[in-house]
């Protein structure tokens, strides 16, 4: 019996040993690893923070301080970018919003942005009125709930301000920003001032001002396709919210009619978004799906065609780069089409005939959207027309 418990016992110290020894060994080796792995490092120069910070460039005959006295205080990139522009050129406290003016991701040429918003936080860093530069933009009450936002972007805050002053209910007002943001930055970011475009957008927002209540933001979306493109000089006065869709239909329609096969090839570059294929479980079911970026006229023209909707009226904004276009595909077989735009959100989502899209079709794209950093717009279930 003693002999049995002292071999347990042995037994046990072996086992124990064994275990240290493997701990061990895992432990050089992650001490290894520590060694060789690069230390981060809090002394970056603030010119080679500068670097990626191309605006505040613009701004030197503005700073207040010498960069080569700024000392780098976090490991973080955006936080060592926005603590060296408020080290050379804030004297007094900004909005957080305004911030993002530097780390524009709707046009990266500095030489296409407008002087005057990075005048205008200039101007409130440094204790001057913001007022001469933003009457050009904004009214009087659109400033003061402006210089107020909460909002984290911009672009973003002129619209709401806008919105509240015209008592816009807040969906609609999301609803055609998200569809037209590309139009939106172009009127307050751009060098040259379109005052005649920034009037257009206003009398838009007090029409559907006027309609508050009676329309959803599917509807409000589903006439932006008509409306970007009406000119400058159209004017709502004397129109009804009936005559507009009325006008919008038959646009969608006469669309549909001109539209041929292309006669040539024409190739764009497309949106930096990876294209997905995978197996997804339904209803115990495998099955196989895809997700394809569409690159040229011809697909373009194709999708539309087999799926029965004008999506191929979005060839110039894919051109562009304001919009990529994919082709969702089960077992090889069209299934819906999808919109992103350039600030990488999912938008218009429709199948055949602009039918909705299915939950095992709208898990597929939650999958894809996730994998790829994608937002799904709340409001974006609209369709092709």
């Amino acid at each position: 019996m003693g002999r049995n418990i002292r071999r347990i016992q042995e037994i046990e110290y072996q086992r124990v040993q064994e275990e240290m020894d493997i701990l061990k060994m895992h432990s050089l080796e992650r001490i290894k690893e520590l060694e060789l792995k690069p230390k981060r490092s809090k002394k970056t120069s603030g010119q080679e923070v500068l670097k990626s910070i191309p605006y505040l460039k613009l701004l030197e005959d503005f700073w207040i301080k010498d960069i080569n006295d700024w000392k780098c205080k976090t490991y973080n990139l955006e936080r060592k970018k926005i603590d060296l522009i408020k080290f050379l050129l804030v004297k007094y406290k900004v909005p957080n919003f305004l911030y993002s003016i530097f780390n524009n991701h709707y046009d990266k040429n500095p030489g296409n942005y407008t002087s005057d918003m990075l005048l205008l936080f200039v101007d409130l860093a440094q204790g001057n009125s913001p007022r001469y530069i933003l009457k050009n933009y904004l009214s009087k009450s659109e400033s003061k709930i402006f210089l107020n936002s909460k909002d984290d972007d911009i672009i973003k805050s002129i619209w709401v301000s806008k919105s509240e002053s015209y008592k816009l209910d807040v969906k609609i007002s999301n609803a055609i920003l998200s569809k037209n943001i590309d139009i939106i930055y172009q009127l307050y970011f751009k060098r040259k001032i379109d005052k005649d475009a920034i009037k257009f957008w206003e009398s838009v927002l007090l029409f559907f001002a006027r309609y508050n209540g009676k329309l959803a933001p599917v509807d409000i979306i589903d006439l932006s396709d008509y409306i970007r493109t009406l000119p400058n000089i159209f004017s709502f006065k004397g129109r009804t919210l009936k005559s507009v869709m009325t006008l919008s239909s038959q646009w969608h329609k006469d669309i549909i009619k001109s539209r041929g096969a292309p006669k040539e090839l024409d190739v764009w570059s497309g949106l930096k978004i990876n294209n997905w294929s995978g197996i997804v479980k339904h209803n115990k079911i495998d099955n196989p799906w895809s997700i394809t970026q569409i690159k040229n006229n011809v697909d373009l023209y194709n999708e539309g065609k087999n799926q029965c909707h004008c999506v191929f009226s979005y060839k110039g904004a894919c051109k562009t780069g304001h919009t990529a276009i994919f082709s969702l595909k089960n077992l090889d077989q069209r299934s819906c089409t999808i919109e992103v735009n350039n600030s990488y959100q999912v938008g218009q989502i429709r199948g055949k005939r602009n039918r909705k899209a299915t939950d095992e079709e709208m898990s597929v794209i939650k999958i894809w959207a996730k994998k790829n950093h994608l937002k799904i717009n709340p409001h974006g279930f609209w369709g092709f027309r």
